[in-house]
């Protein structure tokens, strides 16, 4: 039986159409994520940096706990939030 290789060449997302953006980074960054909480009924936001910031620490400690490393942190980071940023629209609000 074979093993599985440790690395993974990196996502492509091929099928991604590009949005159309009237936002800077900053301001898209710092503008609100608009949502609706299911459970308790209510609408809910949070910036796109707090999120971004939750998302990477999360990636973060599943990694350290299963004992990887990332070599380049800043790297990564970045790489996360322009992830996040191309697959987002722009202050649209999800539907209930």
């Amino acid at each position: 039986m074979s093993k599985l290789p440790i690395s993974l060449p990196p996502y492509e997302t091929y099928n991604m159409i590009p949005q159309e953006r009237t936002q800077t980074f900053k301001q898209w960054f710092a503008s609100p994520i608009n949502h609706n909480n299911y459970k308790h009924g209510e609408q809910s936001s949070v910036a796109h940096g707090t999120y971004i910031r939750y998302f990477y620490d999360n990636i973060r400690q599943i990694l350290k706990t299963n004992h990887m490393n990332i070599k380049n942190e800043k790297e990564f980071r970045k790489e996360i939030t322009t992830f996040i940023y191309r697959l987002s629209d722009e202050n649209k609000e999800c539907p209930p």
